[in-house]
């Protein structure tokens, strides 16, 4: 069956978000903190900031085995009602979870190349989603329209929105809904085996997976699933779609 449409992971296959965290995730921490100050909220660095970031940590584990999101601006709500604060605004709740990520997300640089492939795709007809795990859709929705992104993708699925994680089946099937697609006219590209290859394959997708940038986090979640190919440089992806045509 004729390959017509593309589903792109975005962290580590079209943006590097590999930095140094011991660093950064202080300046996230902070970031928040100082707009809830602003906010005339009685929070501080430690304990509050650091209790969010454990929270989320063990949420994000939690969520690993569940196959299931949980959202930053729900942890958020819950660190506060641990410290007593009740009834935050959801508008503040979601200004503060935007500024935690504010410094990470103005330090993820663009894959060289990732906007000529995007660019070819959608000039050879390809129908483009992106499909993305992160514990806040404006994380994600923010980092794509600061680098240009936006315009390719009929289509975005973000875990936080929806509720399941890859490798969860409902996350590329609702992809694949959108784009009034079956699963064998469409690939999957991303670079986490466990996230990116094994749940599409099982639906029945072919599979990309990207070796250019392997992060820190596709050498932790492995699988036995092999992907129906490899590439090694962002530019290899067209021509191995279009070898499949």
């Amino acid at each position: 069956m004729t390959i017509k449409g593309v589903l792109f992971d975005f962290g580590n296959t079209l943006i590097s978000i590999e930095l140094d965290w011991e660093k950064v995730i202080p300046l996230n921490i902070a970031n928040m903190v100082n707009y809830l100050q602003s906010q005339n909220l009685p929070v501080d660095i430690d304990p509050f900031g650091k209790r969010f970031v454990e929270l989320k940590n063990l949420k994000h584990q939690l969520g690993l085995q569940e196959l299931h999101e949980y959202k930053s601006v729900d942890i958020l709500n819950e660190t506060f009602a641990e410290f007593g604060i009740n009834h935050i605004p959801d508008s503040i709740l979601e200004k503060a979870v935007d500024a935690f990520f504010y410094p990470e997300e103005s330090l993820y640089t663009v894959i060289p190349g990732a906007h000529q492939v995007l660019q070819k795709l959608k000039e050879k007809g390809y129908k483009l989603a992106l499909v993305s795990n992160a514990s806040t859709g404006n994380l994600v929705q923010i980092s794509m329209d600061h680098r240009d992104f936006t315009k390719y993708f009929d289509v975005t699925i973000i875990s936080a929105d929806i509720g399941y994680r890859k490798p969860h089946p409902r996350i590329f099937e609702m992809a694949l809904e959108q784009l009034d697609l079956s699963p064998q006219e469409a690939v999957m590209v991303g670079d986490v085996p466990a996230y990116d290859i094994a749940g599409p394959k099982k639906l029945g997708l072919k599979t990309i997976l990207v070796k250019y940038h392997e992060s820190a986090e596709a050498k932790k979640q492995l699988t036995e699933i092999e992907p129906d190919a490899l590439a090694y440089k962002i530019t290899d992806i067209p021509n191995i779609i279009e070898s499949w045509n």
